[in-house]
């Protein structure tokens, strides 16, 4: 078993992040929200030096490190069942992205009656 390296750390802290709030992300989102270690070792939001989305995305498909705790389904990514520690029955935790993409619409339509 290899060591996961920085990188790989912060894509799971990210993933776990919105997990928490039942927010699925894109590999692109990911890269986006990608949580980066303050020099105060608090963790937030931060800009990447010379960090390429490819990079993320590469890594959520391919590191083992990874693969051990999240799942993937139709391009979101979240933990998987067995990560979260609880007693939630696996079709429920994918459900997520359906939760999301609901949600999705419900945003599209107020939108656009906000617009008008």
């Amino acid at each position: 078993m290899s060591i996961p390296t920085h990188l790989e750390k912060q894509i799971l802290a990210t993933i776990v992040y919105y997990d928490i709030l039942d927010y699925p992300l894109t590999g692109l989102e990911v890269f986006l929200y990608l949580v980066k270690e303050s020099k105060s070792n608090i963790n937030v939001v931060g800009t990447r030096h010379c960090l390429v989305s490819t990079k993320v995305i590469e890594l959520l498909n391919t590191s083992e490190y990874l693969k051990k705790y999240i799942d993937q389904k139709l391009g979101f990514y979240f933990l998987n069942v067995g990560t979260r520690h609880c007693l939630v029955p696996t079709n429920i935790k994918t459900d997520i992205v359906q939760l999301r993409l609901n949600r999705k619409k419900i945003w599209d339509q107020k939108w656009k009656k906000a617009r008008k």
